[in-house]
């Protein structure tokens, strides 16, 4: 899914803490998927998928795979799946911490399995339930256990975010202090529904953000930056790495950033950061050496559709190649790489023009 084109989708699969049951009478507006959808706007559509009384447990009637829902949910379109099971499969009718892991582990296999059109594996996030609290009888409501869900659920689940490598957004630390956030012990009201809704934008927000919002650069620190290390040091080479070091910190998405100097009519690897690069480049050559020859700025959305392109990292995919001059000649270039397509906007640029221009001044006066 392009976020920067597609509104992204996001599916939560769970029981009736999911579906809102704490908040029945006013679901819509107070369950924390619908708080969810109004924090986070346009930038994406907040889908429940939660059904009331649902487990996780292979085989048991309640079973969340017997309701269709999440044949449902892996047919919605969803690029992230927010998965909560665990409260019901702790009632002893149900337990079986054999079958409780078997059952989560199809679900989660279920929905790692999409992959659309050749396009990345969807986002998975697992959540710890939320704390359950005893009644004035010293019982918990709907006969869960709260033993087994601190003892064998959560466990249980912390080990298999660990098997899959997949984000956790822990409910049970947001919750475990506060029984003032449920109804009846069990199910959160519109108190505790704020605070998983909460919890859940906190733990998403990087992955939701568009390519542009994750990739903006603080040019203003990173401008200054360059001028502090630079001010007090003649050394050219010592400089460029400084520079080098400062773009690799203050930009994201990058898989090399440096310089190329000129010498003998060709561009001589310099000071950067990435892997191992090519040591020389023709004039004309390469994007690089294409800035040389025209003394421009090549800004490239997709390295691949560029003649000429040397693929000294397979793994570079857009680049952008400032030229550096002294005297009015060029002395060489500044070359950052991105694995992104269309990762660097005229904004990036303006930008890395100044810099280029403030570094000109301080190396040569």
């Amino acid at each position: 899914m392009n976020n920067d084109t597609q509104k992204n989708i996001i599916a939560c699969l769970g029981d009736s803490i999911t579906y809102g049951h704490g908040v029945s009478a006013t679901r819509t507006k107070d369950a924390w998927t619908f708080v969810l959808q109004r924090m986070l706007g346009d930038r994406a559509e907040v889908l429940n998928f939660g059904i009331n009384g649902a487990s996780a447990s292979e085989g048991c009637p309640e079973s969340y795979r017997r309701t269709g829902l999440l044949d449902r949910a892996l047919r919605s379109g969803a690029g992230t799946f927010i998965l909560m099971l665990g409260s019901n499969d702790t009632k002893d009718r149900i337990w079986n911490a054999q079958g409780y892991k078997m059952g989560l582990r199809g679900i989660i296999s279920d929905i790692l399995r999409l992959q659309r059109d050749g396009s990345d594996l969807p986002k998975l996030f697992l959540m710890l339930p939320p704390a359950m609290f005893a009644l004035e009888d010293g019982q918990t409501a709907y006969g869960v256990r709260a033993d087994l869900l601190v003892n064998e659920v959560i466990p249980i689940i912390n080990r298999l975010a660990q098997d899959y490598c997949l984000p956790v957004i822990d409910l049970y630390s947001v919750t475990k202090d506060h029984p003032e956030y449920y109804l009846e012990g069990v199910h959160p009201n519109a108190a505790g529904n704020l605070a998983i809704a909460k919890a859940v934008r906190a733990a998403t927000e990087d992955w939701l953000k568009t390519t542009s919002e994750k990739t903006m650069t603080d040019y203003k620190t990173l401008i200054s930056s360059v001028k502090a290390v630079t001010a007090e040091c003649p050394n050219l080479i010592s400089n460029l790495a400084n520079v080098s070091a400062l773009i690799w910190e203050y930009m994201d998405d990058l898989n090399w950033a440096g310089f190329y100097l000129m010498e003998n009519g060709k561009l001589i690897l310099g000071p950067f950061q990435g892997k191992v690069a090519c040591t020389e480049i023709e004039i004309g050559s390469g994007v690089c050496g294409t800035a040389v020859a025209t003394g421009k700025t090549q800004l490239v959305p997709n390295v691949h559709e560029f003649s000429g392109h040397i693929a000294c990292d397979s793994a570079s995919n857009s680049e952008i190649v400032v030229p550096i001059r002294k005297d009015g000649k060029i002395f060489g270039v500044l070359d950052i790489d991105s694995p992104t397509l269309e990762r660097f906007t005229e904004e990036d640029k303006d930008h890395l023009e100044e810099l280029v221009r403030i570094l000109q001044t301080t190396l040569f006066g």
